[in-house]
């Protein structure tokens, strides 16, 4: 019998020590996840301030107030950029505003953006088109609206 209480309390020693240890490992693994996660957040918040200084700095170098030549190469990179954004913008609004169909102002049937006439009446239809005088930008040379302050295309100020 106690042959049998002693094998029976090693193996129950045994049983308690994988445990303990099943415990510190699940412990290890937590804080190795905490710190982990802590060090995820602190790249987002680093991310975060590079991307305002990098922000500052191209519009600094718009401004021409920066004359750091590492920098203004990669902030000629962005002019590049931002001017294809502000054309493809230009593109995706004529785009918009040729499929846009309005109502014809006599009956209400819709008119094509094209539509010298209505479909529906035979009214012709009167565009307004909008002719704005505008100033050429110095830096990238996009046409400006004269009460702008900065470039739409490439942000320098006028």
């Amino acid at each position: 019998m106690v042959d049998m209480q002693s094998v029976v309390g090693s193996g129950l020693n045994k049983v308690q020590e994988g445990l303990q240890t099943g415990k510190k490992k699940i412990d290890v693994v937590r804080e190795l996840s905490q710190l982990k996660k802590e060090v995820k957040q602190l790249q987002v918040e680093k991310a975060l301030q590079l991307t305002k200084v990098g922000e500052q700095a191209y519009h600094l170098c718009c401004r021409q107030e920066l004359s750091d030549s590492v920098i203004q190469e990669i902030a000629d990179k962005l002019f590049v950029l931002d001017r294809k954004i502000w054309q493809t913008q230009k593109q995706i609004a004529e785009v918009e505003r040729e499929n846009n169909a309005v109502a014809c102002s006599n009956c209400g049937e819709k008119v094509g953006a094209e539509d010298k006439f209505c479909g529906g009446c035979g009214t012709q239809v009167n565009r307004q088109v909008q002719e704005t005088a505008g100033v050429e930008c110095g830096r990238c040379s996009v046409l400006i609206e004269e009460n702008c302050k900065f470039c739409p295309a490439c942000g320098v100020q006028l």
